[in-house]
This record gives structure tokens, sequence and C-alpha cells, in this order.
């Protein structure tokens, strides 16, 4: 069974991402067989990074717990761009995927309904420390005419 945190040594490997995608995919109802097959990776690679986000049901076929503390570098923004954070969770990385979000809407079409909601909101880390949410209107869209917001992949590289 993997650790429950992992390290950036297994997060460098190839494979580390599609793990993570595949994981992505079973919470939402696929079978671990059937998200591995589509993004490419065994189901055996799959529980060996990420086993410890995975639990055996009654009948032997492995699934995704609600939640997970494996190691994830994303990006997270503030006053001076784009920089690489850990979240403390699976919960808190899906928190930091719905600011992006709501940054990329605002940027779009200037409607900032959805980047209200992070204005009081804190990003926990793996390293105890906590980050507010960059919501200035102002700052977004100085960030967004400088290039240093894009929205290919939250993941940072």
């Amino acid at each position: 069974m993997a650790r429950q945190w992992q390290t950036p040594a297994i997060a460098a490997r190839p494979s580390y991402p599609k793990v993570l995608e595949v994981l992505g995919r079973t919470r939402r109802g696929e079978s671990l067989t059937a998200a591995s097959k589509a993004i490419g990776v065994a189901p055996d690679t799959v529980l060996r990074y990420a086993g410890a986000a995975f639990e055996r049901g009654s009948r032997g076929r492995w699934h995704p717990k609600p939640t997970d503390r494996l190691y994830r570098e994303l990006r997270f923004l503030d006053d001076r761009g784009a920089l690489p954070v850990e979240p403390a969770n699976s919960q808190e990385a899906a928190k930091l995927a719905r600011y992006w979000n709501a940054v990329d809407r605002y940027l779009k079409t200037g409607d900032d309904r959805q980047l209200r909601r992070f204005e009081r909101m804190r990003l926990r880390t793996r390293h105890k420390t906590s980050l507010r949410f960059l919501t200035d209107r102002r700052q977004l869209a100085r960030l967004g005419y400088a290039g240093e917001l894009s929205f290919e992949d939250l993941y940072q590289r």
C-alpha cells in the first residue's frame, strides 16, 4: 500500500499526473479498470502510487476514498504571479481548482460572482501554512494582461 504522504520524487515520475487523473475519474464514478484504460496507465501503477487513496470494497473491487493526502504541486496565485504550492489534501486541491475556474471566468467575462466566494477563504498547505486567495480585481486583470495567468494546466511542472 502507498504511503499517505507521497514524496516529490514519486510525483516527478512521468506517470504520476496520469495516476492522479485516474483517481479523479474514479471519484466521478468510473471503475479503476475503465479509468486506467482510458488514461493509459496500468491499475497496478495507480495502486502503487496512490494506493492510500483507495480501499477494497466488499466484493474485492477498489473504490476511491472521499479524500486523500497525496502529494500534489499546484499553481497558486499571489500578487506577484503564479507560484508552486502543495495543498494539504485533495479537498484543498479541489478548492484551488475552483478558485482558478473563478479567476478564468472573471477574466473572460467580467463576472466576479464565483470569485467573491474566495475573498475570506484560505488555502491550507502541507507545510501547515494558510494562504489568502488573490481576489483583487485590478491585480487579477494586471496579471492577466501581463500573461502571468494561463489555464492550460493547474499542475506545476
